[in-house]
C-alpha cells in the first residue's frame, strides 16, 4: 500500500477582459472591474492506493481567496451610474471578487479483469463547497460514480456514469 500527501498553492490574476471589457447579451449588461485581486488557491490533499490490487482513496480540502465571479448589482428598468439605462428584464452585473471558496471531498476508484480479455474499473466522487461572500453563505454538493468494462482488442466498450446530487443548492443567512 502507497500512502501519499500532497499541499500547494497557486494563484490565477484577473484576465484582460474581466477588468477592462464590458459586454451586452440581450438586455443583460456585465461591466467589467480594473479594482480585481488574484484569485488565491490554498490546498491539501492525502491518499492511498494499492497498485497490486487496483484501488486508490484520495481526501481533499482546498480553499479559493477571492475567486472572480458575476455579481448582480441591480434588475431592469432603472438607470446606473456605470451601465446607463438597462431595460425591463434586463440585469446589471459586475466582475467582483465574492470572499473565499471552501471544498472538500474524496476520490476513490477501483479496477480488475474478468480473465484476459475483459476489464472493468468503478470510480466515485463527491465534493462539498461552501461559498462564502460576506452576506449570504451557499453550500453546494456534488457526487457522483461510474463504471467502464472493456474488451482488450477495442472491439466493445460499456461506459456508465450516474450523478446522484449534482448541486444541491442552500441558501444560509449569517447572523
Amino acid at each position: 500500500i502507497w500512502a501519499r500527501a500532497a499541499a500547494y498553492g497557486g494563484f490565477r490574476p484577473p484576465t484582460l477582459n474581466e477588468l477592462h471589457r464590458p459586454f451586452r447579451v440581450g438586455n443583460d449588461i456585465t461591466e467589467a472591474n480594473p479594482l480585481l485581486t488574484p484569485e488565491t488557491l490554498l490546498g491539501v490533499e492525502v491518499g492511498l492506493s494499492d497498485p497490486a490490487r487496483d484501488w486508490s482513496l484520495t481526501l481533499f480540502y482546498n480553499e479559493l481567496q477571492d475567486p472572480i465571479t458575476n455579481v448582480t448589482v441591480g434588475v431592469g428598468p432603472a438607470t446606473f451610474p456605470t451601465a446607463g439605462f438597462v431595460p425591463a428584464g434586463g440585469v446589471l452585473r459586475q466582475r467582483r471578487n465574492a470572499g473565499a471558496i471552501e471544498a472538500w471531498g474524496l476520490e476513490a476508484d477501483i479496477d480488475g479483469e474478468f480473465g484476459p480479455h475483459l476489464s472493468w474499473r468503478a470510480a466515485v466522487s463527491a465534493t462539498r463547497a461552501r461559498v462564502d461572500g460576506g452576506v449570504v453563505v451557499h453550500r453546494i454538493e456534488a457526487a457522483g460514480d461510474g463504471f467502464t468494462l472493456e474488451r482488450e482488442d477495442g472491439a466493445f466498450r460499456v461506459r456508465g456514469k450516474r450523478i446522484e446530487r449534482a448541486s444541491l443548492h442552500k441558501v444560509y443567512q449569517r447572523g
